[in-house]
């Protein structure tokens, strides 16, 4: 499974956290059907985001410049470096 969309286990933890609770049901709603329905891949979800957060934890950056200068169009960071 490779899950993008975290906003649910977000909310999740932070509910957790600030209340101090443990067994949180959580839900989302379907705009198709008007119902509830339960997620059912919340502890999957979590240790994915999880790997992910950990995978962005990191002491060193690269700030080298790139070779191609025209991905350098969309880069926030082109005037830091000069292109």
């Amino acid at each position: 499974m490779d899950s993008t969309d975290f906003q649910l286990e977000f909310y999740y933890i932070a509910i957790k956290e600030l209340l101090k609770v443990e067994n949180i049901k959580t839900y989302y709603y379907d705009l198709y059907n008007l119902t509830l329905i339960e997620e059912s891949m919340l502890n999957e979800k979590i240790e994915i985001l999880a790997k992910k957060l950990n995978d962005l934890n990191t002491q060193k950056v690269n700030f080298d410049k790139c070779d191609n200068i025209s991905t350098c169009q969309y880069c926030p960071y082109k005037t830091i470096c000069n292109r």
